[in-house]
């Protein structure tokens, strides 16, 4: 999870951004630093996960195969 005090200290950043966006932002009076922030924390996200699945593929696959082989773990315990 990302982890982001609103309250805590701000950064100065120059962004870039398409004119036709910012004057549809300005003309809904979104506030463009807050709606930012939400852009780069879904970003990360998006990253962390899978930067997440890049490093565990290899132990992902070989658990699918061993259900595919075996079935699920404990399988007979199950109550449902």
């Amino acid at each position: 999870m990302i982890k982001s005090n609103p309250a805590g200290p701000k950064r100065h950043a120059n962004l870039a951004i398409s004119a036709d966006l910012l004057a549809q932002a300005e003309m809904l009076s979104i506030d463009l630093a807050s709606a930012a922030e939400k852009g780069i924390q879904e970003a990360i996200r998006q990253q962390t996960d899978l930067d997440w699945f890049d490093r565990n593929r290899e132990a992902i696959q070989s658990a699918n195969e061993y259900v595919e082989r075996h079935g699920v773990p404990l399988a007979r315990f199950r109550q449902f």
